[in-house]
């Protein structure tokens, strides 16, 4: 289940940092359903200077048989190099302060580096289960082993009072059309225990570093001079399944420059 969770939430998290529009992405691996959805504000951005933006995503997850789904255990998502993931002078929340917190201790003890919130529901297949059938997320800037990675911590009470933490790591490429990279690689699970159905998440930082202002999120409108706006591919998920399956998807979004300058 901790599996599954955390490839759906990476999922998301990959897209918020670089996604835009309002339209859905589906894609399809053997019986499993996932569905991407994103928004930014604003979308009306410079040519070429980035400013800072918030991103709402919904992820959802449907099996469209009787059968039970595969196991997700590894994602690689890609993100745009114009939509950029900056931490800068962000404070820096250590994994061991988020475990077996409530979400309002979670707050009380990083917030100055949180990122983002949102929600979980997920399916659960027999009682008890180790994880809430519905819980909030809170997304927080941290390190792990001097690595950046976004953590997401995720609480609920129904069936039982449950914390779980997630790690993400990221890392940017120089060249091509994708700079921000986030992955995971998750171990095998025994036993099928329910999946995540929907996820909402919304990302937005905005604070001040040495004097300045600064965002976790950025971005501008990469439209050629003399052009009002552009669609281009904002991100790449490449979703890894425990039947040795993959799938990939591409989200495409516009975006509107701000004075046509």
């Amino acid at each position: 289940m901790r599996c599954r969770i955390a490839l759906v939430v990476l999922a998301t998290v990959g897209v918020l940092a670089g996604a835009g529009g309002a339209g859905a992405d589906l894609i399809r691996s053997g019986n499993l359903l996932v569905s991407l959805r994103g928004d930014i504000s604003p979308n009306v951005l410079p040519r070429q200077r980035p400013v800072p933006i918030a991103v709402q995503v919904s992820s959802g997850l449907r099996v469209i048989d009787d059968a039970e789904p595969p196991a997700l255990h590894k994602i690689t998502i890609e993100l745009n190099r114009e939509g950029r993931l900056d931490a800068r002078g962000l404070p820096i929340c250590p994994t061991r302060r988020l475990e077996s917190t409530t979400s309002s201790e979670a707050l009380a003890r990083c917030r100055s580096a949180l990122v983002g919130h949102g929600s979980v529901a997920a399916k659960i297949e027999f009682p008890n289960a180790p994880f809430p059938a519905r819980g909030r997320l809170l997304a927080f800037n941290g390190r792990v082993r001097g690595r950046p990675v976004v953590l997401v911590h995720v609480y609920g009470a129904t069936p039982a009072p449950t914390t779980i933490v997630l790690r993400f790591a990221r890392r940017h490429r120089r060249t091509g059309t994708f700079g921000t990279v986030l992955s995971t690689r998750l171990p095998t699970i025994a036993g099928h225990w329910g999946y995540v159905t929907d996820i909402e998440m919304t990302l937005r930082r905005i604070y001040r570093h040495r004097g300045q202002r600064r965002s976790f999120l950025k971005a501008s409108c990469p439209a050629p001079r003399g052009f009002p706006g552009a669609s281009f591919t904002l991100a790449r998920a490449t979703y890894s399944f425990s039947d040795g399956s993959r799938a990939t998807t591409k989200l495409t979004r516009h975006c509107r420059v701000r004075n046509r300058s």
